[in-house]
């Protein structure tokens, strides 16, 4: 794929440079926290989602996210959502080192990694829409023979179903890119549809977000 073909893809996943500017905006913010002495787990872990957007787009911030994800391992306490949340990163930024990989096999490797991390919590946390979302951003435009469409499937209806009732599931921008992804790539009726959109109603301008295509080149 050229330079800018993969300009294009991401233009039409990501809804321009909303998210990331917002992830820049958070890393910032979190940054002049630390200088204060006030950075928390919860603001860690903030930290690692931004980083993991941004990582979509320039490896960079993946190797930025691996020494992030390094520093806060010992802190995680077992048992917990942030333990849930950190695994879910951890996997599905293995995923964005599969697409920014060139040779077929690391693609291949990184791949299976990341997904069997996200297929593990997903059968452990059914419920919990952070980690539906990070596996279908990872597996949504992957290619039919990789066989993850039964994933991609049930991932979609669970966020269907719940994120009209769940904003506080995601942070604000984040949600509204869930959301606009589902809404754009699912498969709803007209119901599904409005529901969804009624949940945006209130909200600031739409964001959009996936992670481009896996077999992309470069």
């Amino acid at each position: 794929m050229s330079d800018s073909s993969a300009e294009e893809d991401s233009r039409e996943f990501t809804g321009g440079s909303a998210l990331a500017d917002w992830a820049r905006k958070r890393l910032a913010e979190i940054s002049t926290d630390r200088e204060a002495g006030s950075v928390d787990l919860e603001e860690r872990l903030e930290r690692l989602r931004a980083m993991y957007f941004l990582s979509v787009e320039e490896i960079e911030w993946a190797d930025r996210a691996k020494d992030s994800l390094r520093a806060i391992r010992e802190d995680i306490p077992v048992g917990t959502d942030h333990e849930v949340t950190f695994k879910a990163y951890q996997g599905a930024l293995q995923v964005v080192r599969a697409k920014h990989a060139r040779l077929p096999w690391n693609k291949v490797k990184h791949l299976n990694r990341g997904g069997e991390a996200l297929d593990s919590l997903v059968l452990s946390e059914p419920a919990n829409l952070e980690v539906r979302y990070l596996r279908l951003a990872s597996y949504m435009f992957l290619p039919f023979f990789l066989s993850r469409g039964e994933s991609v499937a049930s991932d979609l209806e669970t966020l269907i179903e719940e994120l009209p009732g769940n904003p506080g599931a995601f942070s604000p921008p984040v949600y509204r890119a869930v959301v606009e992804f589902v809404l754009e790539n699912g498969e709803l009726d007209d119901a599904d549809r409005d529901r969804l959109r009624g949940a945006l109603e209130t909200e600031t301008p739409v964001i959009t977000y996936t992670i481009e295509r896996i077999n992309s080149d470069g």
